[in-house]
């Protein structure tokens, strides 16, 4: 008898309320396709956190940081989040852009002498002997949206480039490598970033990781990101993987962690950070470039970095790496839609973020797996909106913004109700009774409108008597008749026409015959 009431009790119980606009049953459904992925051994461990207007509708953990060890994987956990470095440096880039620094279309050397004399591989990824010289210099611009042409990784190995040499040194060695092709020409995601870095030195006068610590990391609290891990944290960075021949995990045989400042402090990749450090530099850039009462861009210039800058003729459909001419690659070295609602990027070990403005949502993924897998990544975000029940909140889009998304856009509010009708207006008032008849005007007087017809509070005939009558006009004068014709001439063998009466004075006079 109990367990039929508990029964009906667990179907009559009204499911839980969404969380920030989330249905906690779809939410369970990612929790469990994630579990599933690690239960496979696709991944040794994973970190999922989903944001909405700054809260928290998801923040999970599973596996393991360490698959060998046993070791669970923690909130906490660092991870090497390599090309996520790259907005961070576009965001230093940026600040000082705002405080008049530099221009876009300011040329490298004008900062960085030793570009000033650029050569270029007549054939891409050929003959490194055959080249010709650079058409035009390479612009801050271009070192933004990876059209600079720094791509000739052969060139970079054969110039001895190597995390031994500083930032300094290295874009020296960079700078002396033919370029792969003609700056603003193409598409590469190369060295660009890396070079940013080293004009964030010039520009600032301040060691690169130095900017980043305290105009960035300390002000939006980022306690656990940084170019290195230091030893009392290296118990909570998580170990690298790869797939092997049956898509199951196994240890990288290199785990390189310093522990230390490194020589080389790379802008496009050399980062570590927590899923918790992250998501405060997403909500950031969510919030227009403020967060917590520091602000670090202005709104203007955030809307700038979610644009795609890349024309479709540069970075064609289905080109190398993967890209696409619909989304283009923004300010942050990261894909950017036209919309500027959404911005997405991820690291080579398999982590990953997007941003999407219109639904104030901030998602991360953050494994420890190489090769990361764009399709794994893609579903984290179909997982992330599948469980979205209202879309409507957060910050209104602009106009270019309701093109297609990844999520299904907002209903359209309903229609007002109609206005009510007006009020009838109200009875006019009745006669005075008992009043004098009225005699009607004289002819030829204005007719007076009754005082008792108007609205009320606009006089009485007491008030308004009508004015005296008008004497008649005297009678006009007749006008005196018109003379008559002057009688012409009988023309000779001419008939005679015999002219109706009233039809002659509308009949000109012939001219008099010439004599």
């Amino acid at each position: 008898m109990l367990l039929p009431l508990l029964a009906c009790l667990a179907v009559l119980t009204p499911p839980p309320p969404a969380a920030n606009g989330f249905s906690p049953a779809r939410l369970e459904r990612m929790r469990q396709e994630v579990a599933a992925s690690v239960q496979r051994k696709e991944y040794a461990g994973v970190n999922v956190a989903v944001y909405r207007h700054g809260e928290a509708v998801l923040a999970a953990s599973f596996g393991y940081q360490d698959l060998e060890t046993g070791q669970a994987m923690q909130p906490d956990t660092i991870f090497v989040i390599a090309s996520m470095t790259k907005p961070v440096t576009a965001t230093a880039v940026l600040m000082l852009y705002e405080e008049g620094k530099f221009l876009l279309e300011d040329p490298v050397a004008k900062y960085l002498p030793e570009f000033a004399h650029l050569q270029v591989l007549v054939t891409e990824g050929g003959d490194p002997a055959q080249v010709l010289p650079a058409a035009s210099p390479i612009t801050i611009r271009q070192l933004l949206t990876h059209t600079s042409g720094l791509f000739n990784f052969k060139g970079y190995v054969a110039a001895g480039i190597n995390p031994q040499l500083n930032l300094k040194e290295t874009v020296a060695k960079i700078a002396s490598v033919p370029l792969s092709h003609q700056p603003g020409q193409a598409w590469r995601y190369g060295l660009s970033y890396d070079v940013l870095a080293r004009l964030v030195e010039v520009w600032s006068g301040q060691p690169f990781d130095a900017f980043v610590k305290s105009r960035i990391l300390d002000p939006l609290g980022m306690v656990d990101t940084d170019f290195y891990v230091p030893a009392a944290k290296a118990g909570r960075l998580a170990k690298g993987y790869k797939l092997n021949s049956g898509n199951v995990v196994e240890p990288l045989p290199r785990q390189d962690a310093p522990d230390h400042p490194p020589v080389y402090l790379s802008g496009g990749g050399g980062l570590f950070s927590t899923t918790g450090d992250f998501r405060r530099f997403c909500q950031m850039l969510l919030n227009g470039g403020e967060l917590d009462g520091h602000r670090l861009l202005s709104p203007v210039t955030v809307d700038y970095m979610f644009r795609s800058h890349v024309p479709a003729g540069v970075m064609p459909p289905d080109g190398p790496n993967g890209r696409k001419a619909s989304a283009g690659m923004g300010y942050a070295g990261s894909a950017a839609s036209e919309d500027l609602a959404r911005r997405r990027g991820n690291g080579a070990g398999a982590t990953f973020y997007f941003i999407d403005r219109r639904n104030q949502i901030v998602g991360l993924w953050f494994s420890q797996r190489y090769p990361q897998v764009q399709t794994t990544l893609k579903r984290f975000k179909v997982l992330t909106y599948q469980a979205l029940e209202n879309g409507r909140g957060g910050r209104q889009p602009p106009p270019a913004c309701q093109d297609a998304a990844d999520a299904p856009p907002p209903p359209p509010p309903p229609p007002p109700p109609p206005p009510p009708p007006p009020p009838p207006p109200p009875p006019p008032p009745p006669p005075p009774p008992g009043g004098p008849r009225r005699r009607p005007p004289p002819l030829g007087a204005r007719p007076q409108r009754c005082s008792a017809r108007l609205p009320a509070g606009l006089g009485t005939p007491a008030a308004h008597p009508p004015p005296p009558p008008r004497p008649p006009p005297p009678p006009a004068p007749p006008p005196p008749p018109p003379p008559p014709p002057p009688a012409a001439p009988p023309v000779p063998g001419a008939r005679t026409r015999q002219l109706r009466p009233g039809v002659w004075p509308l009949l000109k006079p012939s001219p008099p015959a010439a004599p």
